[in-house]
Parts: structure tokens; C-alpha cells; sequence
């Protein structure tokens, strides 16, 4: 991942990623890479590929809401899912910061990892 991945994503996603995405992105992509195939986990690892990110956010709903017609989670950037209609990812402005799970097949959010430092860990062990 490089500066001009990160451009790109920005610039067709309409996006201005937070800071904490960028330099995780630029610093442990290929830490990730060469991590990716030992997961215990489908879907834990996040996406690295600027092309991946780029469909998966730009086909994510700007405002998802859950069975009762509420709002569940807007101004996302996802980062990772499972497979199984679940999704991980940052709020735009950061603020709740951390690392956030939707599981939109019952419409409910936890938050997953205070950063990207407790992230990259588990995906380390």
C-alpha cells in the first residue's frame, strides 16, 4: 500500500480515511499480507488491497439501518468482513474511536479493538 493507493481510495470512495487507517495501512500491509492464510478466524483480516477497499466501501450503504427502520451505524469506512454479513469497521471522524463489528443479520454494533496496535496483535498470534 502506498501514498497513491491511499489517494485513490480517497478519491473514488469520496473518503477521507482517518489517519489511524492510513498509517496502518502504509506501515503493516505487508506484515498483514504475510500474515493472511494463518487465520483461525474467515474474514478476520482486513482488506489491503486498494482496489478490494475501494468496491467494498463504495458498495457499503452510506447509512445502514437495522430490522425496526433506526440507524445502526453511518459515516463508516469498512475495513474487513466475514463472510457472513457481518462487517468491521471505523467511524469516519474516529470518534468512537476503535475498531467496530456490525452484524447486520441481527442489526447490532460492539466495539472489537481499541486500535489498530490490539489488531494487529491478535492477528500476530
Amino acid at each position: 500500500m502506498t501514498d497513491d493507493d491511499i489517494k485513490r481510495i480517497e478519491s473514488e470512495t469520496g473518503v477521507s480515511l482517518p489517519e489511524c487507517y492510513r498509517e496502518f495501512l502504509l506501515k503493516h500491509s505487508v506484515t498483514v499480507r504475510n500474515l493472511q492464510g494463518r487465520a483461525t478466524d474467515y474474514g478476520v483480516y482486513p482488506w489491503i488491497d486498494a482496489d478490494e477497499i475501494i468496491r467494498e466501501n463504495s458498495d457499503f450503504p452510506p447509512e445502514y439501518f437495522g430490522d425496526d427502520g433506526e440507524s445502526v451505524v453511518r459515516n463508516v469506512v469498512v475495513i474487513a468482513d466475514n463472510g457472513a454479513g457481518g462487517y468491521y469497521f471505523l467511524y469516519r471522524n474516529s470518534d468512537p474511536a476503535g475498531i467496530w463489528f456490525l452484524d447486520s443479520t441481527i442489526a447490532e454494533i460492539e466495539p472489537v479493538y481499541e486500535d489498530f496496535d490490539e489488531y494487529l496483535a491478535e492477528l500476530r498470534e
